[in-house]
């Protein structure tokens, strides 16, 4: 703190910096000497009149006295930051989904007074051992908005738009469009990094529902942190569910489907689901049905399932017939152009077409290939089934 030698810089941000000292148990947040315009002094008292109109809440960061004449404010002393947790040690599962459980429940709680986060990060999520325990907290209220409170200020590290590997696109663009879709935005890529250490890494078992959370099209995320807690916490339960497999089996003998199936597929890596075909000529349908039904909400998810079965489809096939099924597949992507596939999931079935007509020479996926041709296919995927043979 100004002139006071012990106080000792923790940590800083674009507007404020953090104090702390061995002789308190509470830290100190400091708005700094060149920021200290109207603007900044009435943003800063604002955000924590946000933090304390939620005190009640128990993993909100808890603020206690403001000092007009410094402009600072005290809270509690945390150990570190989500990020530094995380960047610093392996981390258990059950850990994670500890941490995950807790940021979903007190988003989920803000949201339901009216109010935003948006500036939701691993720098702004809190830790502390108490008692043995690990507690987490949300902190940094500072581009908030309250229904109640009112108006909200911008702030920090992207034009005053919040950390830019969380932000939401709309948010980039103008804070005021910002929405409680897009706090599901960035709890999004929070629980990313939880699992993977990377914001944009979905390659975890929440992966599917955080790509939808993350979707560029505001319509097509989960609308609210309620909604993305409650998605989370029924995966979880159908992954427990022993019997998912036999339901899914049953589903296949049918072809019949429902969201049982589609746990299932998510639940399954690239490998497993290119043996699944290979041993199940029903699973071909079974997977159209899923691209058909997830296309629209979520392509990133449906393209890395398809990049996946065109990665592993040779290393799994043992038998040249067995070849014919994964032929199946990609000619019914190919030909189904009602969804407007785009071109990179179109190509990853090109060339799973091509490897069995082509490179395992398969009578049969040729015959799908002369189809795809005569139904007038259009010219540059055709061209990159067919570069083989010319």
């Amino acid at each position: 703190m100004e002139q006071d030698n012990n106080w000792y810089q923790l940590g800083y941000g674009g507007f404020a910096n953090v104090y702390g000292s061995d002789y308190e148990i509470y830290a100190k947040k400091q708005l700094k000497n060149d920021m200290r315009n109207k603007k900044n002094i009435s943003r800063f008292k604002r955000e924590y009149d946000i933090t304390k109109s939620l005190e009640e809440l128990d993993n909100i960061i808890p603020v206690y006295e403001y000092f007009p004449s410094n402009y600072s404010y005290t809270m509690l002393r945390c150990d570190k930051t989500l990020k530094e947790y995380l960047d610093k040690r392996e981390i258990s599962d059950e850990i994670k989904k500890y941490i995950v459980d807790k940021i979903l429940f007190t988003i989920e709680q803000v949201h339901n007074r009216g109010i935003l986060h948006r500036d939701l990060s691993v720098n702004n999520v809190l830790l502390k051992v108490e008692n043995n325990e690990l507690e987490v907290y949300i902190s940094d209220f500072g581009i908030g908005k309250s229904s109640e409170i009112g108006s909200s200020y911008q702030t920090k590290f992207t034009n005053g738009i919040g950390h830019s590997d969380f932000t939401a696109p709309e948010q980039l663009i103008d804070l005021k469009s910002s929405s409680k879709a897009s706090d599901v935005f960035s709890l999004g890529r929070i629980i990313n990094y939880i699992y993977t250490g990377s914001a944009y890494n979905s390659s975890h078992k929440y992966g599917v529902i955080c790509e939808k959370a993350c979707s560029i099209t505001i319509e097509f995320r989960q609308s609210d942190a309620g909604v993305l807690r409650r998605e989370i916490e029924h995966r979880d339960q159908l992954n427990n569910d022993v019997n998912l497999k036999e339901k899914v089996l049953e589903q296949i003998e049918l072809e019949k489907y429902d969201e049982n199936a589609s746990i299932y597929i998510q639940g399954l890596s690239s490998l497993e689901l290119a043996e699944n075909i290979r041993d199940n000529r029903g699973y071909v349908k079974l997977i159209l049905w899923y691209i058909e039904e997830n296309y629209r909400t979520n392509s990133n998810s449906i393209l890395k399932l398809v990049s996946g079965i065109n990665k592993d489809c040779a290393e799994v096939t043992k038998k040249y017939e067995e070849a014919d099924r994964f032929a199946a597949l990609a000619f019914q992507i190919l030909c189904n152009s009602e969804l407007g596939y785009d071109y990179e999931l179109k190509a990853n079935a090109a060339d799973i077409l091509k490897w069995a007509a082509f490179d395992l020479n398969r009578f049969y996926a040729q015959g799908l290939v002369d189809r795809l041709e005569s139904g007038g296919i259009e010219p540059l995927i055709l061209d990159r089934i067919k570069d083989a043979t010319s």
